[in-house]
């Protein structure tokens, strides 16, 4: 369901003074992709950073090349197909349709409302794509048990895709996930009812390289949450590191020393390269 933000904070002073200045500009914008169509500088295709001469053209719709006094423009090639996104907005989308103004993270920065607009865009766009996953859902007959008898125990890394970099497909193998892929308790414990319950044979604790928990201390989160959140968190070990080898290795050793799993369930232990997906024992 789409959600007008102007109904969010309609009412707010401060908001409707801005929103009539995004009318302006976006009635500036629309008039010149119209005049500009055929050279390929329309809004679509022209939302990344324009950059001229140490200088960036800038206005509350976000980075969108305009002629200047000049004759100059930023030059980019636009697919009169395309619906950019930033800031979780579809701008080409809106403006379209005929709304002349959208809001913004990176340009359009109030206090007023801020995050809710870009939350409810997210939940959104999740709840649409699941939407259309169930639409064509076909593997309801799968068991529980994993099907290929391994368990995966990796780092919450966003830049971590196990099912592609792995081979995956849904019903192949057990997937676990913390900060930093660490033998934690809590990852012992999901590892137990893996093999115990489910007849998982093997598992591959996987690191990688860039890791946030290499960036931190204990000391420094910890103080960080006291500024921001005015508590006291001296009792968790968040558990950083710094080395990312060594940790693969000792959470290898952990889960193989814990004697809560037989010696015949086997434990890999591989760094994966951000850089190049590419997988590396440890």
């Amino acid at each position: 369901m789409d959600i007008d933000p102007v109904q969010v904070v309609r009412g707010d002073p401060e908001f409707e003074e801005s929103l009539g200045l995004l009318d302006v500009v976006a009635e500036l914008v629309l008039d010149h992709e119209d005049r500009h169509a055929g050279e390929g500088a329309i809004l679509s295709g022209a939302l990344e950073p324009t950059v001229e001469d140490g200088h960036t053209t800038r206005n509350v719709l976000g980075q969108v090349p305009v002629h200047r006094e000049d004759g100059r423009s930023g030059g980019h090639e636009a697919d009169p197909s395309a619906v950019r996104r930033t800031g979780g907005c579809r701008r080409t989308a809106a403006l379209r349709s005929g709304l002349s103004w959208c809001f913004t993270s990176d340009s359009f920065d109030t206090s007023f409302g801020k995050g809710k607009e870009q939350s409810m865009s997210v939940l959104d766009e999740v709840l649409a794509a699941n939407e259309s996953y169930a639409a064509d859902f076909s593997k309801s007959e799968l068991p529980m048990p994993p099907g290929r008898r391994f368990a995966v125990l990796t780092c919450m890394d966003a830049r971590i895709d196990p099912a592609r970099a792995l081979g995956l497909e849904e019903g192949d193998a057990h997937v676990i996930r913390n900060a930093g892929g660490i033998a934690s308790d809590d990852a012992l414990r999901s590892l137990v009812i893996s093999h115990h319950l489910l007849g998982t044979e093997e598992a591959f604790v996987i690191g990688h390289t860039d890791c946030g928990m290499l960036t931190f201390s204990n000391d420094e989160l910890r103080e960080s949450l006291r500024e921001r959140q005015g508590v006291d968190s001296t009792h968790i070990d968040f558990q950083p590191f710094p080395d990312c080898g060594e940790r693969v290795r000792a959470s290898a050793r952990r889960i193989r020393e814990s004697g809560l799993l037989p010696d015949s369930f086997a434990v890999h232990a591989f760094v994966y390269d951000v850089s190049t997906g590419q997988i590396e024992a440890a």
